[in-house]
């Protein structure tokens, strides 16, 4: 017996999408000489599988204000110096769409008057966060009067379970030309630099000020994981592989 009638046209849309997110922070001072924080926050992200959209988020950070240390009053060209530092962990979802993890099929196709569909997406029940572990340390300094100013800091951010769409074979169940992609957590990368930034009040009087702030950074950025079996992926005008960078192009020579 035939379990559906043919289909003329039919469409709909129903998007939903929910996060929902548990926060809480403490932080100490004491004399303006010392700054402790941290934070602690738990998210679930419905574009997840019920087991594993929850994850546990956080971050700890301290500062050191060294002029206002006893030892300092003498020196008296420096108006600020401080030394501060964080590592946090943060949660992406990766840029995918509100389903990810799910199944889907595309209506549509019909053989003559029988209606048919095929598989649109395949499922990955295990897809989670892509985590996010950034190390900053940095010094902050004033001195001449503030007449000169600026920072210094290093960065390290790490991330791993990557969100890649990864090629599948045609052997997987898929019937288009080229066969599926799947959202996968594989990769791992990293990003790392300096950036220092100096303020200079070139000129400072009653009536008029100029004050030049000049930027500079490093920036370096390297593929350390790819997934099982896929060394290299093609998006676009990138080529994604280990000890490359994601923002490498991967193109043609031409004249």
């Amino acid at each position: 017996s035939q379990t559906f009638s043919t289909v003329n046209s039919v469409t709909s849309q129903t998007h939903r999408k929910k996060i929902e997110s548990y926060l809480s922070r403490a932080s100490y001072d004491f004399d303006g000489k010392y700054a402790l924080s941290a934070s602690f926050r738990r998210d679930g992200n419905s574009k997840f599988a019920p087991d594993v959209r929850w994850a546990n988020f956080w971050s700890v950070g301290g500062a050191w204000n060294i002029t206002r240390e006893r030892f300092m009053k003498s020196v008296t060209v420096l108006n600020q110096l401080k030394l501060r530092a964080s590592y946090g962990k943060v949660g992406n979802d990766g840029g995918i769409d509100y389903y990810a993890y799910q199944a889907f099929y595309n209506l549509g196709r019909n053989n003559a008057a029988e209606p048919g569909f095929i598989q649109g997406t395949l499922s990955n029940y295990e897809l989670t966060w892509e985590s996010n572990n950034s190390l900053d340390i940095g010094v902050d300094f004033s001195l001449l009067n503030n007449r000169l100013s600026g920072s210094i800091d290093y960065f390290n951010r790490q991330s791993s379970g990557m969100i890649f769409s990864v090629p599948q074979p045609l052997s997987n169940g898929g019937t288009t030309s080229g066969g599926f992609t799947v959202n996968t957590n594989v990769g791992n990368m990293y990003n790392r630099g300096i950036e220092v930034q100096l303020v200079g009040q070139i000129v400072k009087t009653k009536d008029f000020s100029y004050t030049l702030t000049t930027n500079f950074t490093t920036f370096r950025n390297r593929i350390t994981k790819m997934p099982d079996g896929q060394p290299n992926i093609i998006n676009g005008t990138k080529q994604l592989s280990v000890g490359h960078s994601i923002y490498d192009f991967y193109l043609r020579h031409f004249y």
